[in-house]
């Protein structure tokens, strides 16, 4: 089974590779928003089997919100991630869980990068955005070694996913 996810990522890159190229690094950045706030999501919800639909049903939410213009699809990903925190420490008395915590605390660091990112602009922002698909392939890495939140499956799918998006907005950042 471990050449199926990482299969899947190498083709989903191949098949998305020209989104690193089209001069915005928006889309980029919400979805560096969006990477931990599933990891948040399948803590929160403490099934990791589920990863897979999360993630499509997050996917499939973010390509809803860019369809619209009332409202950014970055800033809808932040509420969500403070309303699961808020869900969690409610259903725990006050404290999220350890776990909750941890992918709290992932992600915070990255929507930090991703708006960083969009607030300085420019190649500094795709370099910062670069850096923070790099990090997540690494957060991935640590979920897949650690068997923790999400299936292994779907932590070797996002890590490759994640680093070879990485490479690639280096790859335009640089060449492009």
């Amino acid at each position: 089974m471990l050449w199926r996810p990482t299969a899947f990522a190498v083709l989903l890159a191949l098949a998305t590779a020209g989104d690193a190229g089209n001069g915005s690094i928006t889309g980029l950045a919400e979805a560096l928003v969006l990477f931990p706030l599933g990891y948040l999501l399948a803590s929160v919800i403490g099934r990791p089997g589920l990863s897979w639909w999360l993630a499509g049903a997050a996917v499939l939410a973010l390509a809803s919100l860019r369809l619209q213009a009332a409202v950014e699809p970055a800033a809808v990903l932040l509420a969500a991630g403070v309303a699961l925190v808020a869900w969690a420490c409610l259903v725990n008395q006050g404290r999220p869980s350890w776990p909750v915590a941890v992918e709290a605390a992932g992600f915070a660091g990255f929507a930090v990068l991703a708006l960083g990112a969009l607030a300085v602009g420019g190649d500094v922002g795709v370099w910062i955005v670069a850096l923070g698909w790099l990090g997540h392939a690494g957060w991935d890495w640590w979920h897949y070694r650690a068997g923790a939140v999400v299936s292994r499956s779907f932590a070797e799918w996002c890590g490759v996913f994640d680093a070879l998006g990485a490479l690639g907005i280096v790859a335009v950042a640089m060449f492009g």
